[in-house]
């Protein structure tokens, strides 16, 4: 009687054991065919697009002192947008595969920071976030500097975007051998509970219905940063709001 308890016991392991590794069988094939999706769906959304703003590009030529490049302006601003989603696709992609490549050449972090909040400046006072700077004259390190502009342009749209019309205080810094950036603005803030859920893929802190977007930016940002031996991150202040970080190797 033992011995045939035994062998059931065996047995219904043995099964359990099939089954898990047929749900991993089926869990690994619904990923790869999920960022095949995204490659395909990222490579496919990019031809029509660029062709849209060549159109809109001379349109806009066309229109010049005319009311209607205005309309034409705010259309490029969505075309845009939907590129820069595309490019995201794509980026999840080649990070899933394992494509990702750096190429890392001397630049200065302070330099990169200002070129960016530069750029960013007219969305942040649109929305009300004035972007404040704090650095020194420079902090150099051998970085790719493509990948930590994408780092620095989704810290601080997160911040516009979640800041309340708040100001929005950017923070270039050292340590020793690290350099570093902090973005803290004062908006809703982040749970403790999802402290690191945010940096998952398709993982975000907010309803859908209340902010656009795909839970892909952190995600990808951890990624840039973690390829550069960095590290990024969040701290919670006591005050509303929330304080994004990174910190890079300078050598």
């Amino acid at each position: 009687m033992g011995a045939a308890k035994i062998a059931r016991d065996i047995s219904g392991r043995k099964e359990a054991e099939v089954e898990r590794e047929r749900l991993l069988r089926e869990a690994q094939q619904g990923v790869q065919l999920r960022d095949i999706f995204l490659s395909v769906a990222g490579h496919e959304l990019r031809t029509p697009l660029n062709a849209l703003k060549l159109q809109l590009y001379n349109l806009e030529q066309r229109l010049t002192a005319l009311p209607e490049r205005g309309m034409v302006e705010k259309a490029q601003k969505e075309v845009d947008r939907l590129a820069a989603l595309a490019n995201r696709l794509l980026d999840v992609a080649r990070l899933a595969a394992g494509g990702f490549s750096m190429a890392p050449a001397s630049m200065d972090l302070v330099e990169l920071v200002r070129e960016v909040a530069a750029r960013m400046q007219e969305d942040a006072a649109n929305a009300g976030s004035p972007i404040r700077i704090s650095a020194p004259v420079a902090v150099v390190g051998t970085w790719d500097r493509d990948g930590l502009d994408q780092v620095v342009t989704n810290l601080l749209s997160n911040a516009i975007k979640f800041g309340r019309g708040q100001p929005i205080d950017v923070m270039v810094e050292t340590r020793s051998d690290l350099g570093g950036v902090r973005v803290r603005d004062r908006g809703i803030g982040v749970a403790p509970a999802d402290r690191e859920r945010i940096f998952e893929r398709f993982e975000r802190g907010v309803s859908d219905r209340s902010f656009a977007g795909l839970g892909l930016g952190l995600w990808i940002a951890r990624q840039i940063v973690s390829a550069h031996g960095g590290r990024l991150g969040v701290e919670i202040p006591d005050e509303p709001g929330a304080e994004f970080f990174f910190w890079l190797p300078t050598n």
